[in-house]
C-alpha cells in the first residue's frame, strides 16, 4: 500500500532527478568551449509501479545513467580524416618552405646569377685582351658558385631539421599512446561510462591521428585498441602501449628510421606508415629534398665539367699557360641518379684562376686578340646537351638555364598540387567536423531550455514534498 512515507520518497526521487539534470546541464554549459567534449544528458526512467489496492501507482523516477551524444561512425571518420589532413597540410607547408629556399626574383637568385655568369663569358670573349671583363667574369662565376652552395646548404639544413622533427614526433606519439593506455585502465574500471574520460581519450586519439595514421578498434569493457594504419602493429593494447623507436640508419646519412618491436626484433617500419604528419616529414626528408638537391648537383656538375673541359684547352693571357681548370674539378661517383652527389655543395673557382683574371684561358692559339675558346665557352649558354642527370653518359636535352627553369617549374607544380590536396582534405575535415559538431556540441539555447525544465521540475518536486510534509503533520496533530 502506498503511504505518505512512500510519497516522500517519490518526491525525493523527483528532486534528485531534477538535480542530476541541472548538474548535467551545468556541466554542458561549463564545457561549451572544451575541445572534444560531447554533450551529455541524464537518462531517466520511471520506477516500477506499486500495488495499492486495485490500483498500480507510480513510485517516481530512477536516474539510469549519464549518456553522451556520440556517433562511433562519425568519430571514426573524423579520426581518419584528421590523419589525411595532417599529412597533406604538413607536406604543403614544407613544400612552401622549400619553394622559399629556391625563391627567385628579377634581381637576385640562382637564375639571375647564371645569366650574369654567361653574360660575363660573352663580354670577356668580346674583349679577350682586357683584364676588366675577365675580373667581372671571375666575380660573376664566384657569385654563381656561392648561390649554388647557399641553396644547397639551406636544403641540407632543412633536411636535418626534418630528421630532428621525426624524432620529436615519435616522442609525441609515445606520450599520447601511453596516456591513452592509462585512460583505458581508468575507463574500464568504472561501473558506468565515465563520459569525460571517454571524451579525453577521444581527444588524444585525434591528436595521435594527426601525427600518424591509425586504426581504432572498440573492444570489450569500453577499451580501445589502436594499430598503425593498415598494419598489425599495435601501439595501444588493452592496458599498455608499445612505444615506437628511432635508430640511426648508416645507409641514409645517419638519419632516423622509425622502429617497432616485431617478435622481439627491432624492425624498421618507416615505409609502413600511412598518412599523418610523420609520413609527410619522412617524405620531405627522404624524397622531396633529395630530389631537389639532385637537380642542383646535376646543374653544378654540368657547369663544372663542361666549362673545365673547354677551359683546359684555352691559353691564358700570357700566351703560353694552358690546361687550367676554371672551377675546382668534381669527380662523379658511381653511375646512377646520385652520381653527381655533392657537386652543388662544393662548387667553387679553382685555384688556377681565383684572383688571377689573366689566367683565364680564352685563346686557342695564344695570339693577341684570339677569343676562340672564349666564344666556345660563351656558346655553352645555348648548348642543349650539357647535363647528365642519371649518370648513364646520355645527356639531357636542354640548356643549363632550361634545366634550372624546369627544376623551378617542377617544384611549383608540386606546391600547387599539394595545396590543392590540402584544400580538398581540409574541406573534408571541416565537413566531418561539422557533422560531429551537429551531433555532439553544446547549444546554449538548448541548454537554457533544459535548465528551465529541470529548475521547474526541482521546484515542483520540492513543493510536492512540502505538501506531503504538511499533510503528515496534519495527520499527526489529529492523532494527538
Amino acid at each position: 500500500m502506498v503511504s505518505l512515507n512512500s510519497s516522500f520518497y517519490l518526491g525525493l526521487n523527483g528532486v534528485n532527478a531534477a538535480r542530476a539534470g541541472l548538474n548535467v546541464t551545468g556541466n554542458n554549459i561549463a564545457n561549451i568551449n572544451t575541445e572534444g567534449y560531447s554533450r551529455q544528458s541524464a537518462e531517466l526512467a520511471a520506477r516500477r509501479d506499486q500495488q495499492s489496492g486495485t490500483l498500480l501507482l507510480g513510485t517516481g523516477v530512477d536516474i539510469q545513467k549519464v549518456s553522451a551524444a556520440r556517433d562511433q561512425l562519425v568519430e571514426s571518420a573524423f579520426t581518419k580524416q584528421t590523419a589525411q589532413f595532417g599529412y597533406h597540410d604538413e607536406l604543403y607547408q614544407r613544400l612552401r618552405h622549400l619553394e622559399g629556399i629556391m625563391e627567385e626574383n628579377d634581381t637576385t637568385g640562382l637564375a639571375q646569377s647564371m645569366q650574369r655568369f654567361f653574360s660575363g663569358l660573352e663580354e670577356a670573349a668580346t674583349r679577350p685582351d682586357q683584364l676588366a671583363p675577365r675580373q667581372e667574369l671571375l666575380e660573376s662565376a664566384s657569385s654563381l658558385a656561392l648561390e649554388l652552395r647557399s641553396r644547397y646548404r639551406h636544403l641540407e639544413e632543412m633536411q636535418a631539421q626534418s630528421n630532428f622533427e621525426v624524432e620529436t614526433m615519435v616522442e609525441q606519439v609515445n606520450t599520447l599512446t601511453e596516456q591513452i593506455a592509462s585512460l583505458n585502465i581508468q575507463i574500464s574500471s568504472q561501473a558506468k561510462d565515465p563520459q569525460n574520460l571517454i571524451d579525453e581519450r577521444g581527444r588524444l586519439i585525434n591528436q595521435l591521428s594527426d601525427l600518424v595514421g591509425i586504426d581504432v578498434f572498440q573492444m570489450e569493457n569500453r577499451i580501445v585498441q589502436i594499430n598503425l594504419k593498415n598494419t598489425g602493429y599495435i601501439i595501444v593494447g588493452s592496458t599498455e602501449s608499445t612505444p615506437l623507436g628511432t635508430q640511426l640508419d648508416a645507409a641514409n646519412f645517419n638519419y632516423y628510421d622509425i622502429t617497432y618491436p616485431v617478435n622481439g626484433v627491432t624492425t624498421d617500419i618507416s615505409s609502413d606508415l600511412n598518412f599523418g604528419r610523420i609520413e609527410a616529414t619522412l617524405q620531405m626528408r627522404d624524397t622531396e629534398i633529395p630530389a631537389l638537391k639532385r637537380r642542383l648537383d646535376n646543374l653544378a656538375a654540368g657547369l663544372i665539367q663542361n666549362v673545365n673541359t673547354l677551359h683546359q684547352t684555352g691559353i691564358a693571357l700570357d700566351g703560353a699557360t694552358t690546361g687550367l681548370n676554371f672551377f675546382s674539378p668534381f669527380v662523379s661517383g658511381a653511375p646512377g641518379p646520385d652520381n653527381n652527389y655533392g657537386a652543388a655543395g662544393t662548387i667553387a673557382l679553382s685555384t688556377d684562376v681565383a684572383g688571377q683574371p689573366d689566367m683565364i684561358g680564352l685563346s686557342a692559339t695564344g695570339a693577341a686578340g684570339d677569343n676562340t675558346i672564349g666564344n666556345q665557352l660563351a656558346a655553352l649558354r645555348q648548348a642543349v646537351s650539357v647535363i647528365d642527370s642519371d649518370g648513364d653518359n646520355v645527356y639531357d636535352t636542354g640548356s643549363f638555364e632550361q634545366y634550372y627553369q624546369g627544376t623551378l617549374s617542377g617544384l611549383g607544380s608540386a606546391v600547387y598540387a599539394s595545396e590543392e590536396a590540402q584544400n580538398a582534405n581540409e574541406a573534408l575535415l571541416r565537413q566531418t567536423e561539422n557533422r560531429r559538431s551537429e551531433l555532439s556540441s553544446v547549444s546554449l539555447d538548448e541548454e537554457a531550455v533544459k535548465l528551465t525544465q529541470f529548475q521547474r521540475a526541482f521546484q515542483a518536486s520540492s513543493k510536492f514534498i512540502s505538501v506531503i510534509d504538511q499533510l503528515t503533520g496534519d495527520i499527526i496533530n489529529q492523532l494527538r
